[in-house]
């Protein structure tokens, strides 16, 4: 199934709201299994933050059918020029520090208040040491931005820096290759690019730069000398695992050059999408939007409660209620058997109404006698051997040149009556040997069908030949006689029986 026929069955389908520098750029997207769908997309100019609200009353009023009422999601993108990121080893004090306490180590200076920012840390440990990324933004431009958005009737759902929505619609078009723990990805626009630095998926540094006409490949090199100094003190040295390069399809001639990819020390990976404008970062922002997706929001001190029908996750509530609907019916299914077994059960007793005259103890006494009865003939039917079905078998197989001397077949008993393992079924046959053979054929299809006898399988499973002899006399035909002795054994009288074979062979050959 395509993602375009996805879409027209997606529920999920929010919007994403990338503010620029200049441009805010809207996209609604479905949200499939094979990935987002765009399904529309708008960008309008401003030239301050006073003109936001009326423009995105203008970019969202299409998609809110209610002033105030729309449950849309809306997730808000946050310019990189605007927003500061940095990543930082943890040392063992740090760990339970504050977001303030943190920035304010990582500025190390006095001009900037840290309090009149918005700062949200994501700690993880990709490699070997844990590391803390910090993201922060001037408080009274994110305040600015829910204003705008509040005007609207809309509550924001996420705010996050445009970088890790581009980061994150970038990773669901081209996965990383598994093994590659460093990545270096770098996001190509008309212009302008970002390059991000990635440590097992976690963000480690970003990078802003300017493409001049006719000296990308330059830029590029120059940002990927960047970040790798940069990188030494996040605890990461040497060059990158993997390069992933999107957008920017003109350049592909440029990056596959053998000068770029020695230069770079790592063959890049080029694919034609995300690049870096508006609409992708607003495509990703969409994506951020799922219940499941863990990221950053600044807004999250700053914007208004969500309302109750928003809390409830009414979609677990339908499920677990028709899961319960479901064990319902079949419990109550289960139940109804078992109430009309008891109720045969019940009325089969009724009818027996001299049990109500016979006391436990004679019902008890009874159920010794029965079970002691059905354990005797148990053990008798288990321990007896078909004596005449073998007759019959063994016979039958033989062929018309083949004549059955003897049939001897043994089962030892004890004292008490039940048989015990020591029991064998021994075969004297004799055979003509056809002119020009030393053997009779017969021999080893007599074999192979004695084995594959389901009957004789169940009491000897191992079927061998014993004694073989050579006899010139006793044939009307005059041709010489091949008498031999088939030992049927059980399974744990195999080693032992087989002299017990041979013995029997022999003095059977020695009566021919």
């Amino acid at each position: 199934m395509s993602p375009v026929l996805l879409s027209r069955l997606a529920v999920s389908k929010p919007i994403g709201l990338c503010v620029g520098d200049r441009e805010v750029t809207v996209c609604r997207a479905a949200l499939t299994p094979l990935g987002p769908v765009e399904l529309s997309s708008e960008s309008a100019p401003y030239d301050g933050l006073a003109q936001l609200p009326e423009v995105f009353e203008g970019l969202l009023r299409p998609y809110l059918r209610r002033r105030g009422s729309s449950r849309v999601r809306v997730a808000l993108g946050l310019p990189a020029m605007r927003v500061f990121f940095s990543t930082r080893p943890m040392q063992g004090a740090d760990r339970d520090a504050s977001p303030m306490v943190l920035l304010h180590e990582v500025l190390r200076s006095s001009d900037v208040d840290v309090e009149d920012m918005e700062i949200d840390v994501v700690r993880g440990q990709p490699g070997k040491r844990p590391l803390a990324s910090l993201v922060a933004c001037r408080r009274e431009f994110v305040t600015e931005l829910l204003k705008a958005l509040t005007s609207c009737g809309v509550r924001p759902y996420r705010a996050e820096p445009a970088p890790f929505a581009l980061l994150r619609l970038g990773a669901c078009r081209v996965r990383a290759p598994r093994k590659a723990a460093a990545v270096m990805r770098f996001f190509l626009g008309p212009a302008e690019g970002l390059a991000m630095l990635l440590q097992a998926g976690m963000p480690l540094a970003w990078r802003t730069f300017e493409l001049p006409p006719g000296g990308e490949t330059s830029a590029v090199l120059s940002m990927a000398r960047a970040l790798q100094i940069v990188s030494r003190h996040c605890g990461e040295e040497g060059f990158p695992d993997a390069v992933l390069i999107h957008g920017r399809a003109d350049l592909s001639e440029a990056f596959r050059d053998e000068t770029f990819t020695e230069a770079l020390v790592c063959r890049p990976q080029h694919v034609a999408e995300p690049s870096y404008d508006g609409r992708s970062i607003a495509l990703g922002l969409a994506m951020g939007c799922r219940d499941a997706v863990e990221a950053v929001d600044l807004s999250r001190t700053i914007k208004a409660r969500p309302p109750v029908w928003e809390v409830i996750p009414f979609g677990q509530i339908a499920a677990q209620a028709a899961v319960l609907a479901s064990f319902t019916w079949l419990l109550g299914g289960h139940l109804d058997e078992v109430r009309r077994a008891y109720s045969a059960a019940h009325a089969e007793c009724t009818r027996h109404t001299w049990l109500k005259k016979v006391g436990d103890e004679a019902l008890a006494k009874e159920k010794t006698e029965l079970e002691a009865k059905i354990a005797a003939v148990k053990g008798f039917l288990e321990t007896r051997v078909a004596w005449s079905t073998f007759t019959r078998d063994t016979a039958a197989r033989l062929t018309e040149s083949m004549v059955l001397r003897t049939f001897n077949g043994n089962c030892d008993f004890n004292e008490k009556g039940g048989a015990t393992t020591k029991k064998s079924l021994v075969l004297n046959v004799t055979a003509p040997i056809p002119q020009g053979q030393s053997m009779p054929p017969e021999i080893d299809t007599y074999l192979n069908v004695l084995r594959s006898d389901e009957t004789l399988r169940h009491d000897f499973p191992h079927v061998e030949l014993g004694g073989l002899m050579w006899s010139q006399s006793g044939a009307a035909s005059g041709l010489p006689q091949a008498s031999f002795s088939v030992n049927c054994l059980p399974k744990a009288q195999k080693a032992a029986g087989k002299a017990a074979g041979k013995a029997a062979g022999k003095a059977a050959g020695k009566g021919e």
